[in-house]
């Protein structure tokens, strides 16, 4: 029941919580005036809920994201670092994955003020292993075979992103916002005996485009004022 309240229902938060910040951002183009006075935004720590809220949706795939930047000006400076998990288990395989994945990057705000409506790229990689076990084989003339298992296998994968978003300030230095990406992968070593069934951080192993979205909520830890 709990996922299907998930299922039913994760549509409408991800409009509301999209129309937020767009409608925050829209505000502040409409009142842009003057020059911009900010020096530095101080160091700005995230957490992505919406792929924490996908996990609880399915509970089969874990992943946690952080980000992290860092401005001067209209630049950020931005470091990413995700973890994740697939866990997938029926009559016929039991099947793991887990691994890690990091971005870095620069973005350019496009508004005055606090708020930003910005673009920008990013470098990803990802490291991760997988594994099979309590295969079944059938096999009509000669009889199923079970427990049949395949080695761990370790991967890595290399992208680049080109992103586009919007971070507003809700309250004192507390913030949200979206990042939309488009990934296209670069570079993938061997995946071992078989093919994974996804690239945690990147999306499906068998693409070499894909398109992504992060929704975070962010704290500022400001080191220098305004003037």
């Amino acid at each position: 029941m709990k996922n299907l309240f998930f299922i039913n229902h994760s549509w409408k938060f991800y409009i509301l919580f999209f129309l937020i910040p767009f409608l925050c951002v829209s505000q502040n183009i409409k009142a842009q005036t003057g020059k911009d006075t900010i020096k530095t935004n101080g160091i700005r720590l995230g957490f992505d809920i919406g792929g924490f809220g996908a996990g609880l949706a399915n509970i089969s795939n874990k992943k946690m994201e952080f980000s992290g930047d860092v401005g001067y000006k209209k630049l950020f400076f931005v470091g990413e670092l995700g973890f994740g998990s697939k866990n997938e288990k029926n009559e016929l395989y039991n099947y793991k994955q887990q691994g890690y994945y990091a971005r870095l990057g620069i973005e350019k705000n496009l508004l005055k003020g606090d708020d930003a409506l910005f673009v920008g790229m990013r470098y990803g990689l990802s490291y991760q292993r997988h594994q099979a076990s309590d295969i079944l084989i059938k096999d009509p003339i000669w009889g199923d075979i079970t427990g049949t298992s395949i080695p761990v296998s370790e991967f890595s994968v290399h992208w680049l992103e080109g992103v586009g978003g919007i971070k507003v300030k809700l309250f004192h230095n507390f913030y949200m916002g979206y990042t939309l990406r488009l990934k296209i992968k670069i570079y993938n070593s061997d995946y071992g005996d078989y093919q994974p069934f996804t690239v945690i951080g990147f999306g499906k192993p068998d693409k070499s485009v894909q398109a992504g979205m992060s929704y975070y909520i962010f704290y500022r830890i400001p080191f220098k004022r305004k003037k």
